[in-house]
């Protein structure tokens, strides 16, 4: 449900695409009681944005994405990212109406590529093996029908082999997307519907190539 322009994406982390994380989450904060300065962390941040100096943690407030991978590849939990995701996903809703605003009723088509499902966030800059097979292209005319859409067919589909889905041991039916990176991406929809962009339910209607 994001509604980025090719002009956003081209700015700055802090003033483009990336500002969606940065308004809606705190700072990184870390213990240094628990860390054993293992610096994984350090090695997983996309940015080098994080480095290690005279004992302490230290990061680049100007480059972090906040995307949150250095605190959830830390075993001893030293690295916190702490969340508000009700109003972060509130926020998507809302921010998704004031686009849609700016258009004339029923000039809006929504098409959804289930492809390459990732673990992850895709303003991370790294692949994973594809956490379910591809389910196809879906196409509507109401954006709440089509993403609850999506959402339950990502939750039907089985895990792929070796996929990160797969290691957790996730069931067909349980909610993929929230084990694995825990967004409740459910709020967002309930919110949009709440905002009258759309309805929940849906019919699915298959079209063979």
């Amino acid at each position: 449900m994001g509604c980025v322009s090719s002009r956003h994406r081209d700015h700055g982390w802090k003033k483009g695409r990336g500002s969606m994380h940065c308004h809606g989450e705190s700072n990184l904060q870390w213990n240094q009681e628990l860390c054993t300065f293992c610096e994984q962390c350090k090695s997983i941040c996309p940015l080098n944005a994080i480095d290690f100096k005279e004992g302490a943690f230290t990061v680049d407030k100007n480059t972090c994405w906040h995307c949150g991978r250095c605190s959830r590849v830390c075993q001893e939990g030293a690295l916190t990212l702490p969340q508000d995701d009700v109003t972060f996903q509130k926020g998507l809703a809302e921010a998704a109406a004031a686009v849609l605003s700016t258009f004339k009723k029923d000039k809006v088509i929504y098409v959804n590529f289930l492809y390459e499902i990732q673990p992850e966030c895709d303003c991370m800059p790294v692949a994973d093996v594809p956490m379910i097979q591809d389910q196809g292209i879906m196409i509507s005319d109401d954006i709440v029908a089509i993403e609850q859409a999506s959402l339950d067919m990502l939750k039907a589909a089985p895990p792929l082999p070796q996929s990160a889905a797969d290691d957790a041991g996730i069931k067909p039916g349980e909610d993929i997307m929230f084990k694995l990176n825990p967004r409740p991406m459910q709020i967002q929809i309930d919110e949009a519907e709440k905002l009258g962009l759309g309805a929940k339910k849906y019919t699915l209607v298959s079209i063979e190539p």
